[in-house]
């Protein structure tokens, strides 16, 4: 209690204890001595200031970022996938070896898959404007659930729900760039999305 009160955390009791039952500590999340229960703290603590509280479906495809990086970047991809739960059997299968740290439903549910203090893998070979190679070290990665193809819209809800998160992560992170990925796939055109992606939708988060 004296640790959540010194970092302004909320922890719903009750929902940890729903989520203890059928949590599997993963060796990328339990690198503090607290092991498991680090790994409640990480996923599930809310910060007052930011009104979020996503759902915890962790995956192993993450590792520790490089020493002394600052998480400057956020990349936001389509998950081409239809379905949230198409995403999470995506991302819990360690041979796939990809995730990102959030997906965001068409209904506005948030999903974290890797605490922000780790590297996801999501953005792959890649490449920023300002000539920095190997994005996934300096980023944050958020999914939205869509087809990718152009006719799959984007709906308000999603949207909205992904403009609180942004917002909250730019309280946490001296966050100064907010990609797409294909602005930043390596070579340029490796990538497409997501497709349908508009500039108004992030305006006024930096």
């Amino acid at each position: 209690e004296r640790w959540m009160r010194r970092n302004h955390v909320i922890i719903r009791r009750p929902y940890i204890e729903r989520l203890s039952s059928v949590f599997h500590p993963l060796s990328c999340v339990t690198r503090k001595a607290f092991g498991g229960l680090w790994c409640y703290y990480v996923f599930v603590g809310e910060r007052k200031r930011d009104e979020l509280l996503p759902v915890v479906r962790p995956s192993p495809n993450c590792d520790s970022r490089p020493e002394g990086i600052v998480v400057d970047t956020v990349v936001l991809h389509a998950t081409v996938l239809n379905t949230i739960d198409e995403v999470v059997a995506r991302f819990s299968d360690a041979g796939n070896r990809v995730s990102s740290h959030y997906t965001i439903d068409r209904d506005g549910t948030v999903v974290c898959h890797v605490p922000e203090r780790l590297r996801a893998w999501h953005a792959g070979q890649s490449k920023m404007r300002d000539g920095r190679q190997r994005v996934n070290d300096f980023s944050i990665g958020i999914e939205l659930v869509n087809l990718n193809d152009g006719i799959d819209p984007f709906p308000s809800e999603q949207i909205e729900a992904m403009r609180r998160l942004l917002k909250a992560i730019v309280l946490r992170h001296p966050i100064r760039n907010i990609v797409t990925h294909y602005e930043c796939a390596d070579p340029p055109g490796r990538k497409s999305d997501p497709v349908g992606f508009q500039q108004s939708w992030i305006n006024g988060i930096l």
